[in-house]
């Protein structure tokens, strides 16, 4: 899977944007491409508002024009999400790193909160969700795999079909450095 590595001011300035992110996800979510002008229904802004931000998000290679319709003769612009990684850059010292830790914090808040309304929510279905935290000891090796694990299955989960229903996840992991 390609992987996008978010390097300079203006392209976390891109991602970082609410309305992309909101846009974003429900791409990610959708199984068949939407146009701007779905999409501004859902969101409850103006399609060309949908289509600046679109234009932004293809600039960074995350969605794109999928297929192309007429209806009632306007040609419609179908779009998608490009099936891709996005890397913030953990672990990267440079001046960007207060934009870094933002757009981590409020990826990760966006999640727990849809997290926890629907796990949480009375009368609810069996295998909805489940959010677990502890703490693993594992050797060099043993980290080493986990993440493949973890990239090779999410890899592989990536694609929507008519067989799947989205699952969003925040997965979040790092060495702990005992105090000396």
């Amino acid at each position: 899977m390609e992987i996008i590595n978010l390097q300079t001011k203006a392209q976390l300035d891109i991602y970082m944007n609410p309305q992309r992110q909101s846009l974003l996800r429900i791409l990610e979510k959708s199984k068949m491409p939407r146009t701007p002008k779905d999409l501004s229904l859902e969101l409850g802004v103006s399609a060309s508002s949908i289509q600046y931000h679109l234009k932004k998000l293809e600039s960074l290679g995350l969605v794109y024009m999928d297929h192309t319709a007429n209806i009632r003769g306007i040609t419609a612009k179908y779009y998608a999400p490009t099936r891709v990684t996005v890397r913030i850059g953990g672990g990267k010292e440079d001046t960007l790193i207060n934009e870094r830790v933002a757009l981590s914090r409020n990826l990760v808040a966006d999640v727990l909160d849809n997290t926890i309304s629907t796990i949480f929510r009375p009368n609810q279905e069996k295998c909805c969700g489940d959010v677990k935290t502890g703490v693993a000891h594992l050797t060099s090796n043993q980290a080493e795999e986990l993440q493949t694990i973890i990239h090779e299955y999410l890899e592989k989960v990536n694609t929507p079909s008519k067989d799947t229903e989205p699952w969003e996840y925040a997965l979040m992991y790092y060495r702990i450095k005992e105090k000396q």
